[in-house]
This record gives structure tokens, sequence and C-alpha cells, in this order.
């Protein structure tokens, strides 16, 4: 097991009162499942309104989407407000400052600042040069990033993986998933999964029968890694199109070190009570599920119709894509200079048009001009800024 940060180490010292705490208010009364229970009246929380049960309808759910091997249990997730909580708190917890963890170019942007505005985090950006990174090709170019930043002085202490990934819109291989779980068990750091769009994979005219969505829980990890190192993160906002409502989870299923040390600051980012509940109420909503996926896929694969059926008339390439609400558009040919400014001078020209796109640098793409399109809008809006 790779050791935790210092600064975590010294959140989880013993200590009387907070064990009196955790004694009382992980046995806490309730009068059908735990009538001997402890009757806790020392938060001044008011518990006439919210979940206690969202942890346990999301192991449920989260064991039928995620197909793990190993069964999730509650007791091994943790709910805070928003995904990128959760990744910002992981990092402190695996990091001490200045370490890195590894992210593979182009990038979900919000991972930046979840690793480097609080935890002080170094995010590594590993160039791909041109390797599918969602392919078992490109595991190798992590490897040699993290020996590169070694050899400067950055200790590497885990891979970051948006998978589906994010910005182009596609899982991973079975293949790769397995490489990059081997490689960090070579060198005993953290594989970090985010989850996010593991219901948002769709079937198109572009990819019409798309690699299904495999978790990296659904492995065997003991053939692979030391399970303590995997870990996997969801949330309400993308699969449930719930972007306000911010709630998301870590599920660390044999690291119950890192779960006290995540928990020892999760105060700082409890999500609250009605957002809890909204959750809960639809994770146990069996029948809402059952209609909601399909229409979700439904309308994904209908509005990517739409969108690549302008850009192709328009003539502007993009990389075929089946999961989450975006594409990966090539935009390069309309830039009057091919440097980042020349982007960020399209990106303004179609803003003042009135179309806003993300910028590829953004997204720390390693070619100018490309750009993310995010597609699942309303039809008219979409035609709206195509025809601007």
């Amino acid at each position: 097991m790779a050791a935790l940060s210092r600064r975590a180490l010294a959140n989880i010292q013993p200590d009387p009162e907070k064990d009196l705490g955790r004694a009382a208010f992980y046995n806490q009364y309730d009068p059908e499942k735990n009538p001997g229970g402890v009757v806790a009246m020392a938060v001044a929380e008011n518990r006439l309104i919210g979940s206690k049960h969202l942890k346990s309808a999301l192991a449920r759910y989260l064991n039928n989407i995620l197909e793990p091997q190993q069964s999730i249990e509650s007791g091994t997730v943790v709910v805070l407000s928003g995904v990128s909580n959760v990744v910002n708190t992981v990092a402190f917890c695996i990091c001490n400052e200045g370490e890195g963890i590894l992210i593979g170019r182009p990038l979900y942007v919000g991972f930046i600042s979840d690793l480097a505005a609080v935890s002080r985090v170094v995010p590594v950006k590993v160039e791909l040069k041109g390797v599918d990174p969602t392919g078992v090709d490109a595991v190798s170019r992590y490897e040699e990033a993290l020996e590169v930043s070694e050899a400067q002085g950055i200790k590497i202490r885990a891979i970051m993986l948006s998978s589906p990934h994010n910005p182009l819109g596609r899982p991973y291989a079975p293949a790769a998933l397995e490489a990059y779980l081997r490689l960090c068990s070579r060198r005993n750091i953290h594989l970090l999964s985010d989850e996010v769009y593991a219901k948002a994979v769709f079937p198109n005219a572009d990819v019409p029968r798309p690699e299904p969505f495999k978790s990296v829980l659904s492995f065997n990890l003991p053939d692979y890694i030391d399970p303590s190192l995997v870990h996997v993160f969801y949330g309400m906002s993308k699969d449930f199109c719930a972007n306000g409502l911010r709630i998301g989870c870590l599920v660390s299923q044999n690291n119950r070190q890192l779960l006290a040390a995540v928990r020892a600051i999760s105060k700082f980012a409890w999500p609250c009570s009605l957002a809890d509940r909204a959750w809960a109420n639809l994770l146990e909503d069996d029948r809402f599920l059952a209609d909601y996926f399909p229409l979700l896929i439904e309308r994904l694969a209908r509005a990517y119709k739409f969108c690549t059926t302008y850009l192709k008339e328009l003539e502007i390439p993009y990389i075929p894509a089946c999961a989450g609400p975006f594409l990966w558009v090539d935009m390069s040919g309309l830039l009057m200079q091919q440097t980042a400014h020349g982007e960020l001078d399209l990106a303004w020209k179609l803003v003042n048009g009135g179309v806003w796109l993300a910028t590829g640098q953004a997204y720390s793409s390693e070619k100018v001009g490309n750009f993310r399109l995010t597609f699942a809008v309303p039809e008219d809006e979409m035609k709206l800024g195509m025809d601007r």
C-alpha cells in the first residue's frame, strides 16, 4: 500500500474525543435497522428533513452500473459536495504539497484547479504524441512522464483517468485499463478513475458498436494490483444532468486509512440535505431509472446526429465520439496563425459572433485549433449556433 500524505496522516492521529464521536455517529439509532443504536442529540443538525440512506442507495446503484468484482458496501463510500471536492480531498490525502498526479492530454480542464488550487498538487500533463488516449499504447507514455517528473524532483503519487474520456467522448479499451492497473502496481502509485459518464455511452452512425463502458472496479483487482491503490469517483452532475446539485462520491473498497483521512476533512465539503435526499430518491426509484437511462441514450444519439450533420456540411473535422455530451472538433483550418494566440483569436471571434466553444488550450490539447463542442443542447439552439 502506498503511504498517504503527511498532512493526511496528521489528521487521523488518535483523539479520544473523535473516537467518542465516531463510535456514536456510526452506531446511530434507527427504528427498523438499528433499534439498539445511539440516539443522537449531540450535533446541531435539523434531521426533520434530509437523508441518512444515500450511501446505501449509492452502493446498490453502483454495484449495478459498475459491475464490480468485489461488492461495494456503503461503508466504502464517502459523499461530498461534488466530484471536484472529491478529487481535491483525495489529492490532499494521497499527495504532499508539490507532489504530482499524471493526467494524459487532452484532459478535463477542471482537474487542474481540483488538484492545484487548494491541495497544491502538481497536475503532470502527459504528452501522448498522437497515440490514442484511450488505447493501450498510451500507457507507456505515462511511465515515461513519471520517470521524467521524478528526475525533476516531482514525486508521482497517482494516475488520474477520466473514464469515459473527457473531452474525447470515448470509453477506454479494457486492455488499456489492465495496463494502467499493472503500471500503478509496478510503481506503487494510486489509480484514480473518474467515472461520471458511466451511463452515457451511446451508439451512433460514426460508432455503431461502441466499446462498452468498463469500470476499473469490474476487474479482479488482486490479479493486477494491491486493491488499496484503486479509487473511483462518481457524481450526480453528468449521468443525471444535474450540474447544479453539487454532490458526488468516492468509492475506495480496500483502503480504510484513506477513507478515514477523507472523512477527517470532509466537513469542509458536506453536501446539503436537499441534494442528498434528491439523489437518494432517484437512485431508489427503479422505475424512473429504467425509463430515464434509455431516454438519455436516445437523446444523446439524436443530438449527436443533429450536430455532426451540421459539422459535415460545414466541413469541420471531428473525432467520432460515443460517450458524454461533447465532441472534439478540429477548427485549425480557420486559424489565422497556427498558434495558441491564433486559437484564442478564433475563440473570441466565435464569442463575439454569439457562439461559445471550449478552447483546446484550456483542455491542454497537444494541437492548436481543437475545440470541445457540447452538442447536448436543444436543437433550435444548436441550429442557431451552427448558423452563426
